[in-house]
């Protein structure tokens, strides 16, 4: 789905700003439906893929009866609307010609004033000059304003439905139709402008209606986040156990509790657990809200860049029809500038192999103080043993991780490859054992201790790629004292100039 819709937009993008104004809803809809699927097919391959594998079932009956019937309806319409264009375009093509040609004859003009009787003889005749195609250009914008329907009729659809939270990517094809359809308006009217120079400039009204456009879809998509936002952590619940014994005259009691978070959409489940306390109920602290809803939100913002990023990843780029705006700055909306990645740490990342210890309680679960910021980070230098004793991200100034250690071996600086969009981090136990970086080649950078254990790792998967680079530590917990300490790790809206 996310590389259909990438080539969707890209294809509008390149034939928009060319000016190929006829062949723009061609390219939308071979997009849209390729070959060898049916209409019905191929809606339901774009639509459908990624609400089969997030969404309820119980949706998806929805989604194809009434979102991809409307989208039918749009490609049905915009069919007739590129014929018409492609009729309107060749007229005018002609009609171009053929004052070229009249401009040509005027110019073969004697330069001298002949009297009447030799300019009858020798002034050559032109033909008046061919009109501007103006029924035609009437009847396609008949057919302009019924695809237009079309497309807000689905826009609707989206927005009014109790299920808008789970149609990102139905939204994001939908304000790629509306913003082509136009762009295809505007440079048709810059056309007709072109033949009638002293006329009203009806194109500066549609690139202000375009801009209006812009900003309804903007508050749109930015409701659809915050809703999924809603749903999705609605589909998360956590369970708590708690141990004790002893008592019956003993004076010795143990305890000892864990916390499990439950993915009701996918069915995954992380447990943590505490070691067992002799005559200290410290354990129960992680049955608190506070301890719960942490690694509720841990799992939301892996599950934002896993599953809600990539289905509006080209929505910043759908900006750039906009006349004026093909290569200017592009904005995150609705994505946020910066996304912050699960708070790790060597007990957080993992699965119930590890209890937690008393002294870890803080420092190996929350990251509760801002770590110091040196700008973008652009390398990384360490020191290792068995696992890494330190990393060093390295910006305008550097952030060593943990502050003071001598210990274990020198690891060399070394510069990034490219914007980083994805990080890869290993733990053995409490360690950090290796910290990995990617771009969106796929080829990455590693930073290890020299054993070859791990006992568990975290992967931020490659849903920031084309969008998001790797900023810098954002916080850390308080007394930070060795890699496997909670650590925050923040990415930047940096995207890729074009979409590829």
């Amino acid at each position: 789905m996310q590389n259909m819709v990438k080539e969707l937009g890209a294809m509008a993008l390149k034939a928009a700003i060319s000016g190929f104004w006829s062949e723009i809803l061609g390219m939308l809809w071979q997009a849209f439906f390729p070959p060898p699927f049916s209409k019905e097919e191929a809606i339901m391959k774009l639509m459908m893929e990624w609400t089969e594998q997030y969404v309820q079932r119980a949706i998806a009956a929805e989604v194809k009866n009434a979102i991809a019937g409307k989208m039918c309806t749009l490609e049905s319409a915009t069919d007739e609307l590129n014929k018409c264009m492609a009729s309107l375009k060749e007229e005018i093509e002609e009609a171009k010609k053929q004052r070229g040609e009249v401009e040509d004859a005027e110019e073969d003009l004697p330069g001298r004033l002949p009297t009447i009787s030799r300019r009858r003889r020798s002034q050559p005749t032109t033909p008046a000059p061919i009109p501007f195609p103006e029924s035609l250009f009437l009847e396609c914008l008949t057919k302009h304003t019924a695809a237009k329907n079309a497309a807000w009729a689905v826009y609707n659809q989206i927005k009014t439905t109790g299920y808008k939270q789970e149609m990102a990517p139905e939204f994001q094809a939908i304000a790629w139709s509306l913003m082509t359809l136009w762009r295809q308006l505007y440079n048709v009217r810059l056309e007709k402008e072109a033949f009638e120079p002293e006329s009203k400039k009806v194109s500066e009204d549609v690139l202000e209606a375009m801009k209006d456009e812009m900003k309804k879809l903007d508050v749109t998509a930015k409701d659809i986040m915050d809703e999924w936002k809603k749903w999705r952590k609605d589909r998360l619940e956590t369970k708590q156990w708690r141990y004790r014994s002893g008592g019956g005259g003993s004076f010795v009691y143990y305890y000892q509790a864990s916390v499990t978070l439950i993915d009701k959409l996918t069915g995954f489940e992380q447990t943590w657990k505490t070691e067992k306390s002799k005559n200290d109920n410290w354990p129960y602290d992680i049955l608190t809200d506070k301890f719960k809803e942490h690694v509720k939100e841990r799992h939301m913002q892996q599950k934002f860049i896993e599953e809600f990023v990539p289905m509006i990843s080209t929505y910043p780029y759908v900006r750039r029809l906009i006349p004026g705006e093909e290569t200017g700055k592009l904005i995150p909306d609705p994505l946020p500038v910066f996304i912050q990645l699960p708070t790790l740490s060597g007990w957080l990342t993992g699965n119930n192999q590890m209890d937690l210890k008393k002294d870890g309680r803080e420092k190996w679960v929350y990251a509760s103080i801002r770590s110091r910021d040196h700008g973008p980070i652009h390398s990384i230098a360490g020191r290792r043993g068995d696992q890494i004793d330190q990393l060093n991200f390295v910006g305008r100034g550097f952030v060593p991780l943990p502050e003071h250690n001598t210990g274990g071996e020198e690891m060399p600086e070394k510069y990034f490859q490219g914007k980083i969009c994805g990080l890869d981090v290993g733990y053995w136990k409490d360690w950090m054992h290796r910290f990995t970086v990617f771009n969106v080649k796929n080829a990455s950078d590693s930073w290890k201790g020299k054993s070859s254990t791990e006992t568990t790792f975290y992967a931020s998967g490659p849903g920031l790629c084309g969008l998001y680079s790797f900023d810098r530590p954002k916080m850390q917990a308080d007394g930070f004292g060795g890699c496997g300490d909670a650590l925050q790790l923040q990415m930047w809206f940096q995207p890729d100039e074009t979409l590829k």
